[in-house]
């Protein structure tokens, strides 16, 4: 009976181990992000709102419209500029 041939094991090549790098810039940016937005809408609710300045509301909706066109409050500021 002929001997079974085997075939020789090759080992896979080592690989380096993945390297994570944490997006700590930009999350610090996001956050920046999202105080400056908070602090537009923020002003202008105040205006509106508190002071009842609608002459300055105004002003400030548009601030807020012009600099966050997609930003997390627009439906709320197109209503509230407009009632004012």
């Amino acid at each position: 009976m002929p001997a079974a041939s085997v075939a020789p094991v090759v080992a896979a090549p080592m690989l380096a181990p993945p390297v994570i790098v944490a997006p700590v810039a930009s999350a610090k940016l996001a956050d920046a992000a999202a105080a400056r937005e908070d602090d537009l809408y923020q002003r202008a609710h105040a205006l509106h709102f508190e002071k009842r300045d609608m002459a300055s509301s105004l002003a400030a909706w548009d601030a807020y419209l012009e600099a966050e066109p997609n930003g997390r409050f627009v439906p709320e500021a197109r209503y509230n500029r407009a009632s004012a």
